[in-house]
């Protein structure tokens, strides 16, 4: 998935559409039997999206003294003790993603579709991010060349304007069919450096050991709970090459952390980010503001990690 977020006239956050503007479409509750039932008890759409919002928000703002545990000594695993997301209103994390899912049916398979319709700005963006990749690939001690992970890929965007030009090979991820079926198509004769496609949501990927150089991560990190996320982030160290490289650039919030109801996203300050990313192992190499973007948008950031000392 791509797309970035504009700022609501009274300071909250309010994504652009990944799509044409159209009413919002929201998904009827799912039963306790995963069906798309509507029980008598659950609340009005409104009552949800205020309890979505508002639950989200006590999540996120508890994150930094989230008391945490220890598991496994072999390979030591992180997990926060965080407030079940939503819990009060849906039976678990499931209508969380399968909103998300719902929206991007309606979003074409086209560039203006993964920006959006905000095309103008793909260029200024595709800049940016090559010239941040530029600091940490090739050359001794940096990340190799041979192939990168494209994470939430979409159609590939970000596959053919930045990693492409610098690595041999890509292998895109994403959680919809069909726009990982127009790579090909869009990717104009670069398509045969696609080595794999997997059509997964990140909550359900797992990367292979020690196979890529770079991981980008882009306007996806907001679809992931933050446990979830967590979760990715550990996992993802685990598919690096020496020297290699995490990317995750993406919407953040100025402070604290917000909910769009209509994609079913949130959008985390820097400490929040700062505090998965510290509870994953990772270490941040560096991290840039994104210029050139209109002033009403809300920040989008850049930040390199690469495995801590204690990780093997």
């Amino acid at each position: 998935m791509q797309g970035f977020s504009s700022v609501h006239q009274t300071g909250w956050p309010l994504k652009w559409s990944k799509r044409r503007h159209t009413e919002d479409k929201m998904l009827p509750l799912l039963g306790k039997d995963g069906d798309h039932s509507l029980e008598e008890s659950q609340p009005p759409m409104e009552s949800f999206s205020q309890a979505l919002g508002t639950t989200l928000a006590k999540l996120c703002w508890g994150l930094a003294a989230a008391p945490f545990v220890l598991i496994s000594s072999a390979k030591w695993f992180l997990l926060m003790k965080l407030y079940a997301l939503t819990s009060q209103v849906i039976n678990g994390e499931m209508q969380f993603y399968a909103r998300a899912k719902h929206f991007y049916r309606d979003v074409p398979a086209t560039e203006e579709g993964m920006m959006g319709d905000y095309i103008e700005l793909s260029n200024t963006d595709v800049e940016s991010s090559r010239e941040f990749l530029r600091k940490f690939v090739g050359g001794v001690g940096k990340a190799g060349t041979n192939r990168a992970l494209d994470c939430g890929s979409g159609i590939g965007r970000i596959s053919k304007h930045v990693l492409l030009p610098v690595f041999k090979s890509v292998e895109l991820v994403d959680m919809m069919e069909n726009f990982l079926a127009e790579v090909p198509n869009y990717l104009q004769g670069k398509e045969d450096r696609v080595e794999m496609y997997y059509c997964k949501s990140l909550q359900e990927f797992t990367p292979a050991p020690q196979r890529y150089d770079v991981i980008w991560i882009q306007w996806v990190s907001g679809y992931l709970t933050d446990k979830d996320l967590l979760e990715f982030l550990i996992r993802c160290q685990n598919g690096l090459k020496a020297n290699g490289v995490i990317i995750l650039k993406d919407n953040v919030a100025r402070e604290g952390c917000t909910l769009d109801c209509l994609d079913s996203s949130v959008i985390r300050d820097l400490n929040i980010l700062h505090s998965l990313i510290e509870m994953s192992g990772l270490t941040i190499l560096r991290e840039e503001r994104q210029e050139g973007f209109p002033e009403q948008c809300v920040p989008v950031w850049m930040l390199a990690m690469q495995k801590g000392p204690g990780h093997s």
